[in-house]
């Protein structure tokens, strides 16, 4: 045809497989096949990361000679095996990061701080990729089985080995922007803290860990004296933003290192 075609899963060297004529039709993965639908880089203590398949098709799979990569110069891999039912799962343990940090022990290691992984079936073709996003404790990242336009989720209650909940966030909300950063003050001065549109922000005084029951911010903060800020975002639809930490001294800078 005169337009370019788009195709769910890459076929190098073999027959093209089904295309769409648009990029939209594509979406951001093949929901209709064996993906990626949900990982957990830190589910507790002496718990593992795990990665879960799923099998979208009407007809089972077997796994013998895929492997899952992480990062484009696989390093590290996870060589798969079993058969995956049609709409069944398939949960792959890994070593625990913290463990893998602590033990040195381990070839595959999720980061909390986010990973790309790669599906690869017998004949090396890429079957799905996948960022997990950052992810926080006993927080799970994946996909809205069935919707192939929404790349990535994240579940506050992980369902390994099990349909992925209908109660997801779309990512995390902003953090909390300073208007002043600097450790050493000479003067008083006014904080503003900003986030995204809608958001709220909770914030201490005392050094203290914020949570939703610590103060809600509603206008600049007086900061005369030593202090330490801590605050945090909260938006609907959203998870709240990692915490961020500014301290404040009034007093000479010390000269040592």
């Amino acid at each position: 045809g005169s337009h370019g075609e788009y195709y769910l899963v890459p076929t190098p060297g073999r027959v093209n497989g089904l295309a769409s004529y648009t990029a939209a039709d594509k979406g951001c993965y093949d929901y209709t096949g064996v993906f990626i639908s949900e990982v957990c880089a830190y589910a507790g203590a002496g718990n593992n990361d795990w990665i879960e398949l799923y099998n979208a098709t009407d007809e089972a799979v077997s796994l013998e000679g895929w492997r899952l990569m992480k990062g484009k110069d696989g390093e590290d891999v996870i060589s798969l095996s079993g058969t995956m039912v049609p709409g069944g799962y398939a949960v792959f343990e890994t070593t625990s990061h913290r463990e893998r940090q602590k033990n040195g022990v381990g070839s595959f290691g999720l980061s909390m701080g986010g990973e790309t992984l790669y599906l690869l079936d017998e004949k090396g073709g890429l079957r799905d990729e996948y960022a997990t996003g950052v992810l926080e404790p006993n927080v799970s990242s994946g996909r809205v089985e069935g919707n192939g336009n929404i790349a990535r989720v994240f579940f506050t209650k992980p369902t390994k080995g099990a349909r992925t909940s209908d109660q997801y966030a779309l990512g995390y909300a902003k953090a909390p922007l300073f208007s002043e950063t600097g450790l050493y003050q000479t003067s008083p001065f006014d904080l503003v803290l900003t986030s995204g549109e809608g958001a709220v922000i909770h914030y201490t005084t005392n050094g203290s860990e914020p949570t939703a029951s610590s103060p809600v911010y509603d206008g600049p903060i007086y900061i005369q004296k030593n202090t330490v800020v801590r605050a945090f975002a909260q938006q609907d639809g959203l998870l709240d933003s990692e915490i961020v930490t500014y301290t404040f001294l009034f007093e000479e800078p010390h000269e040592l290192p």
